[in-house]
């Protein structure tokens, strides 16, 4: 099992809002260079849509898998993708929001759900082997993680199950 550190918190979140800016601005760049190289506008939308914001998502969850967290730092990528989207986007009579709204079509509605399904399917796929939080203390029950220390019993006083004894009671200090 390996441990991450929930300091880690503190760079997470803005790392999914400027992943989500990045994305979002490098947008009209790839359609004039998907536009100049291969003649359609939309490959670039559809990279964005279909590789860069899944691998951004699924990446950060991967380094940080709390499912508290992913959900609110894909809602943040996402939302910051869209803003960023409306920014770059011709302006139109009626302003900035109809801008926003303008480029949210139902093909990124549903990727956007499917961003937040691929970062809670990597969190539950990860969950057997990475977690946020300290390791459980090496002289603790396996069972129910009540501290032995100092015990000469081979059971445990909270739980009641067996546990290896060694030839002392536990030591506090690391070597």
């Amino acid at each position: 099992m390996v441990y991450i550190k929930p300091e880690r918190l503190r760079y997470v979140l803005p790392a999914y809002l400027l992943g989500g800016l990045l994305i979002g601005a490098a947008v009209p760049p790839m359609k004039l260079f998907a536009a100049v190289h291969f003649g359609r506008a939309g490959y670039a939308v559809a990279f964005v849509v279909n590789i860069a914001m899944p691998v951004l998502v699924v990446s950060l969850a991967a380094i940080y898998p709390r499912l508290s967290v992913v959900l609110a730092g894909t809602l943040v990528a996402t939302l910051a993708f869209l803003v960023t989207l409306g920014l770059n986007a011709p302006p139109l009579t009626a302003g900035w929001l109809r801008n926003l709204l303008g480029q949210m079509g139902p093909i990124l509605v549903v990727a956007c759900i499917a961003y937040h399904v691929l970062a809670v399917g990597t969190v539950a796929v990860l969950r057997p082997v990475r977690r946020v939080g300290r390791p459980p203390h090496p002289a603790a029950c396996i069972h129910c993680r009540y501290l032995l220390i100092g015990l000469t019993a081979d059971r445990c006083p909270e739980c009641g199950r067996r546990h290896m004894v060694s030839s002392g009671p536990v030591s506090t200090t690391e070597p």
